[in-house]
């Protein structure tokens, strides 16, 4: 990606907070979100974007049933971060703020 002068780096993280049970969980989401914002910003300069997503809480097999999302509704909001030609790098984007809607 650095020799090409572009590319885009998605790394899945997650909002669960409060949440002691998911403790180990938690802080391997935290570990992944200080990679970013520590390493995004020398990516950019090679054109390189690097930006976290986090899908929302899904009913799969670690979200459960009770869970309020379906998988289908991660997109459109898990393109967004893929499609950025603007220079955003470093950022959060939330796919459950884009669900049901065209991008």
């Amino acid at each position: 990606m650095i020799a090409r002068k572009w590319g885009r780096i998605i790394n899945v993280t997650s909002g669960i907070k409060e949440q002691p049970e998911l403790i180990a969980y938690s802080i391997s989401k935290g570990a992944v979100d200080k990679f970013v914002t520590d390493t995004a910003g020398h990516l950019k300069e090679h054109g390189v974007l690097m930006n976290l997503l986090d899908p929302g809480w899904l009913r799969t097999d670690l979200g459960g049933p009770n869970a309020p999302g379906s998988v289908e509704s991660v997109l459109p909001g898990a393109l967004v971060p893929a499609l950025l030609d603007d220079g955003t790098c470093g950022q959060l984007f939330r796919a459950q703020d884009w669900a049901g809607q065209e991008i």
